[in-house]
Formats: structure tokens, sequence, C-alpha cells
């Protein structure tokens, strides 16, 4: 069974100009993870309420379920991280995304 990440804990959230709410991983999940080398994204995911899975990964560390901090609907997801995972390790906001909410 898989673990649930400590959302609050290894999230971030940043309100972008289109007001536009852009979640993804800091500096804690990075650290705590370990290496990812893989990432899913839930079927149909179109709109959100708080506490729903966004995101699959497997780290080095542990097989987690991520959950969304906010309600909304999806505007945007990062599909780069199915081929490369390894950009939820990076500090750069631009790769390490998951999705972006209206």
């Amino acid at each position: 069974m898989a673990q649930t990440a400590d959302d609050a804990k290894y999230l971030w959230q940043k309100k972008l100009d289109n007001g536009h709410i852009r979640i993804g991983f800091n500096d804690v999940a990075h650290q705590e993870i370990g290496e990812i080398s893989f990432a899913k994204f839930p079927d149909n995911l179109t709109e959100v309420k708080l506490g729903d899975v966004i995101l699959s990964i497997e780290g080095a560390k542990a097989v987690s379920e991520v959950h969304t901090p906010v309600a909304g609907k999806v505007a945007k997801v990062n599909v780069a991280l199915k081929d490369h995972p390894e950009y939820l390790e990076s500090s750069d906001e631009d790769k390490n995304w998951v999705v972006e909410l209206f």
C-alpha cells in the first residue's frame, strides 16, 4: 500500500499572473523521497477536491500518492514528468511543478 505524503510538508503553491495556482514539489520532498523513478497522473484529471490524488510517484525511499492542498479545475498538468520523473527532484519551479489549477 502506498504511503500518503504530508502534502503541506512536500508541496509549494504559487499564484500565477493568470490567476491559476501552480503546485509543485519542494526541497523537503526531494530530500525525504529520494531519487524519483516513476510518476503517474490519475486518469481523467480534470477537477480536484481538497485531498484528491494528483500524482503517484515511486522514489528511492518511498512510494507515495500526492494529494492536492487546494480544490479547483485542472488547467494543466506537467506531462513532462511522465518521461522525466527526475524533474521532481529539481529546485527549478519550471520543472518540478505538478499541476496548475484555476
